[in-house]
């Protein structure tokens, strides 16, 4: 099992690029196992815990990934999105809401393994990659599912009020 997953992060993941684990990242308790492992994957890596990161927030653990964190705002920059600037809320766990969710804003989750029924008018996305043929998920995938949901952002301090003009 962990030489396929290995095997697909480094397909799917470049030396030069970022990837951002969302939780539950190795089971393995033996540290030179786990030493090894981590060292062969691709990428810039950053974590976000999961409830089962215990060995890895050790003080040695922490030098394989640039940062961690338990919840994080990232922004993908328009030149390196298809010219669209995407702001993303990374967690472990699935939110039903989160900041700026009604501008555009997506959350991404691991941890339910595919069990959470997909919600087609939320903006949130299980990447975890039981989900994904035990591959990491790149931007463009990501990009595809989202055109997939019937949801707009919605702007709830405008709106028309009963004389026609937009509410402020």
């Amino acid at each position: 099992m962990n030489e396929t997953m290995v095997a697909n992060w480094n397909s799917a993941v470049s030396d030069n690029d970022i990837i951002y684990h969302l939780g539950d990242f190795a089971f393995e308790k033996d540290r030179t196992k786990l030493e090894t492992l981590m060292s062969r994957l691709n990428g810039e890596k950053h974590i976000i815990w999961g409830n089962h990161d215990n060995v890895l927030k050790s003080v040695k653990w922490r030098d394989h990934f640039k940062t961690s964190s338990d919840l994080r705002t990232i922004v993908i920059p328009a030149e390196s999105n298809n010219g669209v600037m995407q702001r993303i809320v990374l967690c472990h766990f699935a939110f039903l809401t989160w900041d700026q969710a009604h501008y555009d804003t997506i959350h991404l989750h691991g941890h339910s393994h595919g069990t959470l029924p997909d919600d087609p008018y939320a903006r949130r996305l299980d990447v975890g990659v039981d989900c994904w043929n035990f591959t990491p998920v790149s931007m463009e995938q990501i990009n595809e599912k989202m055109k997939e949901k019937l949801c707009r952002p919605k702007y709830h301090r405008q709106g028309n009020t009963e004389n026609g003009s937009e509410a402020a």
